[in-house]
């Protein structure tokens, strides 16, 4: 028996021929082969340094960079396959004379099982167009989109780059004129930064999308400033007198009388008007209209700007120099105000019965529409103490001058004097 198992190695062969193809058909039914399609799998370039130590360039044409792949493998494993296991390699240094580049397939991420699996793609060859490489430099432009909040506006734009370094076929790189790169402020209130890609656009304004052109930086980073805005009035005053006889009709009028300011808010929150300095219009003797231009930016606050950054500053005044009118008016005793008495004092106008009369002079226009109940007599008694050198008080009569309080453009050119009866208050009780 032992003699006849050891000699019948040809029936031994034909049954592991049998078992194994029996094991092959009962795979086949447990897990079949079954195929998956991948459509416009990316070609990788490795290798591209053998161009690169040439000073060469090159661009993927005919659309060989892309290719259909077909796997076929057992069904567990196609089930388990995902578009970014396709790889699909072209090694550069293996290009032919005619620059065209084998493609090899490959699945990854399947572990021990690779041998069960088949990859073929739809191109072998990648071809190429390979020429001079060239290197430039082009300048980086800076685009906002969309509006910021109503009441703000972009004071600036900054960046940490501005320009960019881009390789690639010298007829390639000549085609690019600037890079840009966007950034949207749509309702913004606050400052915006963001790090952006850029665009690389020709002469005529047209994107270029060019794998082949390799950039120096992907991103650059962007800070747009906003500020907020505030609409004021722009005022003036005049110094010194007209000539004899002539006298400042109204308010200066400013050619442009409203300004918009922007800023940080702790700035702009206590600027209610720009005030321009009264020496800048000294109408000392003059028969006409003062005329001048005056840069109100040197009249801004500090951190307070333009919100048009394009106004130069300049506003133009006049100063209405006209004739003057002189008439003479009467007020009551209602109409005196005494200041600056000392507690324990009182004053009142003596002769009650008595008007006041007062000269006063300004334009025509201004003393016809003078309205007699808005005129006031102010007297300061401790000031007209100190010019009569009076340290005490007492009782009595006396002749105090006293200052013409009235509407803008008039004045007084005579001293009007007021009888005021001052004595001591008395005290309850007493």
């Amino acid at each position: 028996m032992k003699k006849r198992i050891l000699n019948n190695w040809g029936l031994k062969l034909i049954s592991l021929g049998i078992a194994i193809s029996l094991w092959f058909v009962a795979m086949q039914i447990d897990d079949p082969q079954d195929k998956s399609t991948f459509s416009d799998v990316p070609v990788t370039f490795v290798n591209t340094q053998v161009l690169d130590e040439k000073n060469l360039a090159y661009e993927v044409v005919d659309g060989t960079d892309k290719a259909r792949v077909v796997v076929r493998a057992p069904k567990s494993i196609i089930n388990k396959l995902r578009e970014s296991d396709i790889v699909a390699t072209a090694d550069v240094s293996k290009m032919t004379d005619d620059y065209q580049v084998p493609i090899t397939y490959t699945v990854q991420n399947m572990g021990t099982n690779k041998n069960e699996i088949r990859a073929d793609g739809s191109i072998e060859m990648a071809k190429l167009h390979v020429e001079e490489k060239s290197t430039v430099w082009v300048p980086i432009e800076y685009k906002t989109v969309g509006e910021v909040a109503d009441g703000f506006i972009i004071s600036a734009v900054t960046t940490d780059q501005t320009n960019l370094e881009i390789s690639g076929a010298k007829s390639l790189t000549e085609k690019i004129a600037y890079a840009e790169a966007v950034i949207n402020v749509s309702g913004a209130t606050r400052d915006v930064s963001a790090n952006i890609g850029v665009m690389l656009y020709d002469k005529e304004g047209n994107a270029v999308d060019v794998p082949a052109i390799y950039e120096n930086l992907n991103k650059v980073h962007i800070e747009v400033e906003v500020l907020y805005t505030k609409e004021v009035p722009v005022e003036a005053s005049s110094s010194g007198k007209p000539a004899q006889g002539y006298a400042v009709n109204g308010d200066i009028q400013a050619d442009i009388p409203q300004i918009e300011i922007a800023g940080r808010a702790f700035a702009l929150s206590g600027v209610t008007k720009i005030v321009v300095p009264a020496e800048e219009f000294d109408v000392t003797g003059r028969t006409t209209d003062l005329v001048k231009t005056v840069n109100i930016r040197d009249c801004l606050p500090n951190n307070v700007r333009f919100a048009d950054g394009k106004f130069n500053g300049k506003v133009t005044f006049t100063v209405d120099i006209e004739p003057s009118v002189s008439k003479k008016i009467e007020l009551s005793a209602d109409q005196v105000k005494v200041k600056n008495l000392p507690q324990e004092w009182e004053a009142k106008v003596a002769d009650t019965d008595q008007p006041i009369s007062v000269k006063v002079i300004g334009t025509k226009s201004v003393i016809s529409e003078l309205a007699i109940e808005n005129i006031a007599l102010e007297v300061d008694i401790a000031a007209w103490m100190e010019k009569q050198k009076v340290t005490t008080l007492k009782a009595g009569r006396y002749a105090i001058p006293a200052t013409v309080i009235a509407e803008k453009g008039v004045i007084t050119e005579e001293d009007t004097t007021v009888y005021l009866t001052i004595s001591k208050k008395e005290i309850k009780g007493e």
